[in-house]
């Protein structure tokens, strides 16, 4: 109910604007030097420290309205291998590629639909990973990210 209400108080370009400044203040904690050749911010580079972003990442783009890094960052492996160490919720996975839009953000959704009867909590963690690119690599769409991820 507070938060609601909050939201219907701050209004929509406020959400939007509170959003950005979260974000903004985020990217000091990624990796200094790091760049995208996209332009876009290197979140997996954050420490996994930070749990809450590595959970909500996804979710605070969508309400900043930046479609383009929401896009990348649900498709990008590295931050979905570097998140499972520090958030091995599949269901939270599937909110954020629920959340991106093309087809590699797609694709990845459908293997995880398809392997997650495969990818319950293992000790060591990283198996999760492991096992998660190993079904991901016949796929055409995500053979570049799954080979960049491996090497």
């Amino acid at each position: 109910m507070i938060r609601l209400y909050l939201r219907r108080r701050c209004g929509a370009e406020r959400l939007v604007a509170l959003n950005r400044a979260f974000l903004d203040a985020m990217k000091a904690s990624t990796q200094r030097g790091a760049s995208e050749p996209d332009g876009h911010t290197p979140w997996w580079s954050l420490p996994i420290k930070f749990d809450y972003v590595w959970r909500f990442l996804a979710y605070h783009l969508a309400e900043a309205q930046l479609q383009g890094e929401l896009t990348k960052i649900v498709s990008d492996l590295r931050f979905r291998c570097r998140q499972n160490c520090s958030c091995s919720d599949l269901s939270r996975w599937k909110l954020d590629l629920a959340l991106g839009s093309g087809p590699v953000a797609r694709e990845l959704l459908w293997g995880l639909q398809r392997s997650s009867h495969l990818l319950a909590s293992t000790d060591p963690a990283r198996s999760v990973v492991d096992v998660f690119l190993s079904r991901l690599g016949d796929v055409d769409e995500l053979r570049p990210a799954v080979e960049g991820v491996s090497a």
